[in-house]
Parts: C-alpha cells; structure tokens; sequence
C-alpha cells in the first residue's frame, strides 16, 4: 500500500464521528482492545517514531546516514546497501517536511500576518497544513523495513541521576507550590484570524511559555460560537504523544461542547506537535529524561494553564474548566493541588479527569507502559528506586487537599487501566470529596476508556451542567 493510500484510509475523525457512535462502536471501545493497543503503541508507533525522529534530526549533509543511524540509535555495521536505501529515505523525508515547513510558513502569515483572508482561504490554507502535516507524520511507514530487521528502542533515554534531579529541583521541595506558579506578569496573548468551521469558529491563542525550562511559544486552539463572548470556558490537555493540531482530528466530543454554549480550548501541550524538540517525537522528552521531564512538563503547563484561564476570564468567562485525559489529566490535578497558592482570577471552578493517577511518582515501576518501553530500566540503572522517587513526590503526585471542591471534579476512571494501575485512585477521590454522580467507571482500560465517552456521554453532559451552573 502505498503512502498515499495509508493516508487516506486512516481518517480518526471519520472513525470517531460515525463508528463509535454505532452499534459497532462497542467493539472498538471495549476493553479487549486495551492490551493490543498497549503493545502496537509501545511496540511498534513508539519505535517507529524513533526512527522519524532521527529522520527529521538528519540534515542531508554526507554525514546524513551515520548521524541517523547513531540517533535511533542502530547497529554501527549496518552494511552499505542499507546505508544507500536509508539515504533515499532521508532525501524523501526531508522532502516532505521541507513541504510542511512551507505550508506552516503560509499558514502563520494567513493567521498572524498583516494580509487579510476570506473565511474561505484561511479554511483551505488550514487544510493544505493539516495535510502537509498528516503527509510528515505518515513518513514513519517509509521506515518499517529496519523497524523489522533491527532492534529500534521505543525511547531513547537520558535519564537524569538522583543528583542531577537533585541540584534542579532540590531547593523547592519545600514550597513545591513555587515551581507551578502562575506568572507574575501575565504574558501577551496574541489571537489569530478567525475561521469558520461546522461548530462556529476556530482561532489559535499563541505566548511565550512562562516556563524558563520550557521556552518557546505556547500554542492553544479555540473553537467557540460567534457572539459566545462571557460563555464558560473548558481547557483540554492532551495525552503523550498526541498532537490535536497536527492532524485532521480533535476529540470530537469535547469541541462539541460548543454546541451546549462551552468554549473549547485544546492546549499543545509542552514538547507536543509544533513544539516538538528536534531530534525527539511528540513527549518523548517526557519519559527520556525522567523524571526531570515528568517535572518539567507538569509545571510547565500548570503555569500555560494559568496563563489561559486568566485570558478566558478577560474574555468574560466567570465559570472556566480544565481538564485532559492522562497527562493533560495530570496537569490539571497539579493545578488543583497547588492552586489554592493562586490568584483568585487564575484558578479553575471545575476539574475533569479522564484516566489518571494520583501517584506518578510510582507509575516507573508500576506502569504496564513503563515497562514495555524500557523506562523502569532505564531509571534503575540510573539509580532510582522508588524510595528515591518518592523524594520528588511533591513536585509529580497531587495532595490530599485540592483548591477545587469535591463537587467541582468530574473523575472518569477505567477499571482494567493497566497504564494509570487504578489501585488506590478510587480512595483518593472519594477522600477529595468527589461525589459519586461526578464519578465515572468504566469496564475498560487506559485507551478504550476516553473512547468510551463518545458513547457515554455522561461525563460531558455533567461537565456542561456544572460550568453552565444549572
């Protein structure tokens, strides 16, 4: 099949938007599909995305193919003809990001230029993004050949020492509440030109980061109503390695809260789609560099967090959400955990979790996905334990007490999560005082469990009754 081909048979908006919905849809969310996904993700997509990484990081200089093949990282004796195959690979794929770099570059002068665009033309500009984005992304499958003849690691690691671990983050274990804070000053928010979409209108927020470890710029899309003006705002944070920006496909469910009169906001989150790191694919810093990564991304989107919440509240939101499934869950418990450490106009009025854990600190020696990627190896021979983890608890695991009330936090957990293990997340809610109809559980696991929702669709309907007050 060829390139092309994959591309378009594989749409997960077409997917989720009418297979979910039907009387199949309880086949492709039950939860037998959570374990073979588990494997094809760390097994195969992650080892896959290695390899584009290392792709993407090669420059087409004559050193091209000796710096790929030490970035996966490969066998130094891979032989000449190998070499050659690989080198025409490279040329193909530095030829489709050249050709998304384009379409990115048009894309930002449409959207934050000076020249002004009908409706029309921003939408087909968005389209020859999203494509030439799709297109990069899709390069993975030019690399399956030496997925299948060599051993590619699904991550690779820099983990940092205890020590190391110890002389960033060692002096704020005893006001953690320091590293999250919101900034003093808040940053500019510039918005983009508007577009019209089937829910209403979509426009990009884009600041600097507030995180010194982050840098860059900070990316959020919006889909709203025209007029919404003071309606509730829900800020959504995406799982590892999933870029909403990237391809032809947001969680379809949640952007439908705008039809309930919800403005949406999808964060990027730090390291993810157009703020990938070079030479890395989307969060693998997250886990390569555990648990510092873990740290850095957690704090730095609690400030991003912040950062939109105080922009909704000057759009004249009074009620403003967040929320994600896995790491953007995570996020969002940190900045309930520390928020009450905040201004007033920065904290969120509602929590939404979707498939998370309170201990992640624990999560390197107790995650099925840890394990199949090699990240509990990896932190063992870097000389962590859990004993040691447990020191930095405070800066990755949420507190008994949350700056949100129990009625405000609506928990979606998955019985046979094996990713986020559930042991013990019951307990905790329950002592944050969620009640049980905020309280959501489902038979399956890590993945079937947010695919679950697009059937149930309880935890949406509770999230618009409690920002719309009613």
């Amino acid at each position: 099949m060829t390139i092309q081909r994959l591309r378009a048979a594989i749409r997960p908006d077409q997917l989720a938007r009418s297979g979910l919905r039907g009387p199949l849809g309880a086949v492709f969310t039950g939860p037998w599909v959570d374990r073979p996904t588990l494997w094809g993700v760390a097994e195969v997509y992650l080892p896959l995305s290695r390899l584009w990484a290392a792709a993407l990081a090669a420059d087409g200089a004559a050193a091209a193919v000796s710096d790929f093949i030490a970035a996966v990282p490969l066998p130094e004796d891979v032989g000449p003809a190998n070499r050659r195959h690989i080198a025409g690979i490279l040329r193909r794929i530095e030829r489709s990001y050249a050709a998304w770099a384009a379409a990115d570059a048009e894309w930002r002068e449409a959207f934050f230029g000076r020249a002004r665009r009908t409706s029309l033309a921003l939408a087909q500009i968005e389209r020859r993004r999203i494509r030439a984005a799709q297109a990069l992304a899709m390069q993975r499958f030019r690399l399956v050949w030496l997925y299948l003849r060599y051993t590619v690691p699904a991550v690779k690691f820099d983990v940092a020492t205890p020590a190391e671990t110890d002389a960033l983050y060692g002096g704020v274990l005893d006001r953690p509440w320091s590293l999250f804070a919101p900034p003093k000053t808040m940053p500019i928010v510039t918005e983009s030109r508007r577009m019209t979409t089937e829910t209403g209108v979509d426009y990009w927020l884009r600041f600097p980061s507030p995180s010194p470890r982050i840098g860059g710029e900070a990316w959020a899309r919006v889909h709203e109503q025209e007029g919404m003006g003071d309606a509730p705002t829900f800020i959504f944070g995406n799982g590892i390695g999933v870029e909403f920006d990237q391809i032809d496909y947001s969680i379809d469910d949640i952007v439908a809260l705008t039809r309930e009169g919800i403005r949406v906001i999808e964060v990027e989150a730090p390291w993810h789609g157009r703020r990938r790191k070079p030479g890395h694919y989307s969060g693998e810093p997250f886990l390569a560099r555990a648990p510092v990564g873990a740290i850095d991304l957690l704090s730095a989107q609690a400030q991003e967090f912040a950062v939109l919440i105080d922009w909704a509240r000057g759009c004249g939101s009074r009620h403003v959400g967040i929320g994600g499934a896995s790491m953007g869950a995570l996020s969002s418990l940190m900045v309930a955990s520390h928020g009450g450490h905040w201004p007033d106009r920065c904290r969120p009025d509602l929590v939404a979790l979707i498939t998370f854990t309170h201990k992640l600190s624990r999560l390197p020696f107790d995650s099925a996905l840890a394990r199949r990627t090699g990240l509990t190896e990896a932190l063992t021979e870097a000389g962590w334990t859990p004993e040691r983890l447990a020191r930095f608890r405070d800066l990755t695991d949420p507190g008994d007490a949350l700056s949100v009330p129990g009625g405000s936090i609506v928990a979606v957990l998955g019985a046979e999560d094996e990713v986020t293990p559930i042991a013990g997340v019951r307990e905790q809610v329950e002592a944050w005082g969620v009640p049980a109809e905020n309280l959501y559980l489902h038979k399956g696991g890590h993945f079937s469990t947010p695919m679950g929702i697009v059937r149930d669709r309880g935890p949406l309907e509770r999230i618009v009754a409690l920002l719309s007050g009613t």
